[in-house]
């Protein structure tokens, strides 16, 4: 997501929003905000209605795995997970998704992730953009 973030002047010349999903509280939402200088709008949903819509589940498998533990160790090598920057207060099981929807409101594309430090790169979405739009 940072390097979505970093970029979102790519985004905006295709005609695209980001907009977050969190099924976090408002608070941990607010320290998110705080960290990454998010200046856009982002959707809470602590009722997980929009993340039941559109098929995602929990998994132990995703989220206990190898490369989820070098994700997260490599966020406390780097200071972020134990700086007191984010403290999860979500539920921790819940499978990651990126998602386009169309002005339309269709999903028009869906990446699921298979562990927390699966998701697909800045270029890859952005590359699903051009492509919906045929650009």
């Amino acid at each position: 997501m940072t390097d979505v973030i970093n970029n979102l002047e790519e985004f905006s010349a295709l005609g695209c929003d980001v907009i977050p999903v969190s099924f976090s509280p408002s608070s941990a939402i607010n320290r998110w905000i705080d960290v990454v200088g998010w200046s856009g709008p982002v959707i809470q949903d602590e009722a997980k209605l929009l993340y039941t819509a559109v098929g995602l589940g929990r998994s132990i498998a995703k989220v206990w795995c190898t490369s989820t533990m070098c994700y997260y160790a490599s966020l406390i090598m780097n200071s972020i997970a134990v700086s007191g920057k984010f403290h999860p207060s979500e539920d921790v099981l819940l499978e990651g998704s990126d998602i386009l929807i169309s002005a339309e409101g269709d999903i028009v594309w869906k990446y699921t992730c298979e562990s927390a430090a699966d998701r697909p790169s800045k270029d890859t979405i952005l590359n699903k953009c051009k492509q919906l739009l045929n650009i």
